[in-house]
């Protein structure tokens, strides 16, 4: 017998190493794939919920409680095996950073059942095995399966979101609100520098006094700061003379890259001699908030991957390497450092062997990637093109 199940998982595996980017574009994976996804658990769950009603009139109720008791030691497992495998993910890690117990308990809690467990569960009520499984057994396969999906959904899938607020989880959304109305101040700069009429001045000014009214309403006045904020309030950042060191080895290594150099990789050209001193001085004088350091670090990488994006629908990547996974995965990784320092350009180099790419630009990529740099009160993560 061949299982339909692993061999729909088998032929994904082999598209996703041998056809990308060929096939990938981005409204296909976040609207029609998802689509597809939705509908596909929409008919499983519809005929296992048909199938699981029809068996639960010959289920004894003894087999309730034993559903209760296999929810529970599920659960209680499932805590166990992350919480013993935490050493595992420390080592496996390239920080070698344990994982946080708040992630713990949110992995744990958040192991829903669903579509696989349904289909298997369907095919041994409707097969059963050939005539080898009696008719009781195959009803309680898919009770237990059914009632365990049942019961993850509407307990686990409904109380996650208070659990990840409850353990400050959710992103700094005080930083943002800050990063928010800076722009908000420089629009206001910028249409007071213009000459309109009085008419277009007071809606550029109705738009942006809404705008700030919006942003003001993100974050409410008594919003603490989170259990997880408070774990970075003091990160492992980089001395304020390193970082002017590697400012200036940076400015120097650009400096010193061929114009050829130059316009193949598409670098953008850096006004140092304009602002060097004046990044000196920031990181010198400046204070670093580490709520601000992760938020901007997080914007910045979000506009790298959209960058990312643009050149893989543009059709940059050849197609059967891994140039385009190892580039978006680089981002994903680096979210989890972004409230220390920017870690994306590592996770590419350990990708992309060292040989394939010019040494000079490596040499420079390297020293920018590793300098925050702060001004007004934030730390503006710079200098990676």
């Amino acid at each position: 017998h061949i299982s339909g199940v692993l061999c729909t998982v088998s032929a994904s595996l082999v598209l996703a190493d041998k056809m990308w980017p060929a096939i990938v574009d981005r409204n296909a994976l976040e609207h029609v794939w998802h689509m597809f996804e939705y509908l596909g658990n929409t008919i499983i769950f519809f005929l296992a919920g048909a199938l699981m009603g029809k068996t639960m009139i010959n289920i004894p109720p003894v087999d309730y409680l034993h559903l209760l008791s296999i929810y529970i030691v599920c659960t209680l497992s499932r805590v166990a095996v992350l919480v013993v495998s935490r050493p595992i993910l420390k080592h496996l890690s390239t920080e070698k950073e344990s994982v946080p117990l708040e992630d713990i308990t949110v992995m744990a809690w958040g192991g829903l059942r669903g579509a696989v467990g349904l289909a298997m569960a369907i095919s041994v009520r409707m097969e059963r095995a050939g005539g080898k499984v009696s008719e009781m057994d195959a009803d309680r396969v898919l009770f237990y399966t059914g009632g365990i999906a049942t019961l993850t959904l509407c307990i686990n899938a409904t109380t996650c979101p208070l659990l990840v607020k409850v353990l400050g989880i959710t992103n700094t959304p005080k930083a943002r609100q800050r990063i928010l109305f800076c722009l908000t101040e420089q629009l206001e700069s910028l249409a007071r520098s213009k000459s309109h009429s009085s008419s277009v001045q007071h809606s550029v000014d109705a738009v942006l006094r809404d705008a700030r009214r919006h942003i003001q309403e993100l974050v409410p006045e008594h919003e603490l700061i989170s259990k997880r904020a408070r774990r970075f309030r003091n990160p492992r950042l980089p001395e304020v003379s390193e970082l002017k060191e590697k400012l200036q080895v940076a400015a120097d290594a650009y400096r010193d890259l061929p114009r050829e150099t130059l316009k193949m990789l598409d670098l953008p050209h850096l006004y140092w001699d304009d602002h060097l001193e004046e990044l000196s001085n920031a990181l010198t004088c400046a204070e670093t908030e580490t709520m601000m350091v992760k938020a901007i670090n997080e914007t910045f990488l979000e506009l790298v991957r959209s960058q990312y994006w643009l050149q893989i629908e543009a059709g940059e990547f050849m197609t059967g390497t891994s140039d385009a996974s190892i580039l978006l995965n680089s981002v994903c990784m680096a979210f989890r450092h972004s409230h220390r320092t920017l870690t994306d350009l590592k996770y590419v180099r350990q990708g992309v062997k060292a040989e394939q790419l010019p040494p000079a630009w490596t040499s420079s990529m390297s020293e920018k990637s590793s300098i925050s740099l702060g001004s007004e009160n934030k730390v503006h993560s710079a200098l990676m093109p």
